[in-house]
């Protein structure tokens, strides 16, 4: 089909599934600068994380914009598991100097499994839910296996995931790099997802390997560091900037593109194609066309990026509320 220019965008209620790397973290923040976005939930896949510091960021990241989103733990784990290099990447950010004085509600953190508690969320809302996922869906799909009524209340699910037309950025033993890592995670989570009938928004790695996170940009985040959460996010990249001729070792903007699609007027255009999703050896987790399976999902692409860094960056103008130890 050909592109088209997406609609204005609207007020919409979010739950939001997530696993914690920097990227996700900063896709919280966006989200809670967005006024026509209303949180509904957070829950935290364990995927490319380590599940304690994931924890503790993100209510720590809620106390900076003052906020009280209940958030649960996800218990499920999906077949291949990230690299250890990837997931302290969490630990790291959440000792850095704000994030270790800023305090947190631990009574935000609910007994629920992630999943569980999705589903209660989302059924207990008056108002259609979008479902926004920048780590593996493996929750949305125990969620929906749990109570399939839930799919009812489903107006969109908006998902950073898959490669189309582009290589992968999985590099691993007895695999053709076909794969993107939020799908190679849980693909057969991933595949079942598509036999929902839902109405999927992917940005894929065909949009994302559009918009680096490089020098020049570290310092028009850096030329805002005035506001206590651009010097934060700033912080974050720092900690996960390199520039390597070897396309997978660079770091892209991969889960706040995603996120910028529900606050930033005519971000992309978008292409409707049918697809499907590999669970075997070697391209396992790898995202293709399947004309005529009958499996829909809107894919982003045409990214206006000059419009998503302004977007981006105007998210980022606040200052949050900081804490500091009373020195004895």
């Amino acid at each position: 089909m050909n592109s088209q220019v997406f609609s204005k965008t609207k007020r919409r209620k979010v739950f939001f599934d997530q696993d914690a790397n920097p990227e996700d973290l900063v896709a919280l923040m966006m989200l809670l600068s967005m006024e026509n976005i209303e949180i509904i939930g957070i829950s935290i896949t364990p995927a490319d994380c380590f599940m304690d510091d994931a924890i503790e960021a993100t209510l720590k990241i809620l106390s900076l914009y003052e906020r009280d989103i209940p958030v649960a733990e996800g218990h499920i784990h999906g077949k291949n598991a990230f690299p250890n290099d990837f997931r302290i990447l969490t630990l790291r950010v959440n000792n850095l100097p704000i994030m270790l004085l800023q305090p947190m509600k631990k009574e935000l953190l609910v007994e629920e499994a992630g999943h569980e508690f999705m589903a209660r969320k989302i059924k207990e809302s008056k108002e259609p839910v979008t479902v926004l996922l920048t780590g593996p869906c493996t929750n949305l799909v125990a969620a929906l296996e749990k109570d399939p009524e839930i799919k009812n209340n489903i107006e969109e699910v908006v998902w950073m995931a898959g490669a189309i037309d582009v290589p992968g950025n999985v590099v691993a033993f007895h695999h053709d790099r076909t794969a993107e890592w939020n799908v190679y995670w849980d693909p057969k989570s991933s595949k079942k997802l598509l036999d929902y009938g839902l109405n999927i928004t992917m940005f894929s790695l065909d949009a994302t390997n559009t918009v680096p996170v490089d020098k020049n940009f570290l310092k028009r985040i850096a030329n805002q560091r005035r506001y206590n959460v651009s010097e934060l996010v700033g912080q974050f990249y720092a900690l996960t900037y390199q520039e390597s001729p070897t396309e997978e070792d660079n770091y892209f903007m991969w889960d706040t593109l995603c996120t910028a699609y529900l606050g930033c007027d005519e971000l992309a255009t978008f292409r409707k194609i049918e697809i499907d999703i590999s669970v075997k050896s070697p391209s396992e987790g790898r995202t293709f066309k399947s004309p005529g399976n009958g499996k829909w999902v809107n894919v982003a692409d045409n990214i206006n990026k000059e419009k998503f860094y302004k977007y981006f960056l105007d998210c980022l103008k606040k200052n949050g509320k900081t804490y500091e130890e009373e020195t004895p």
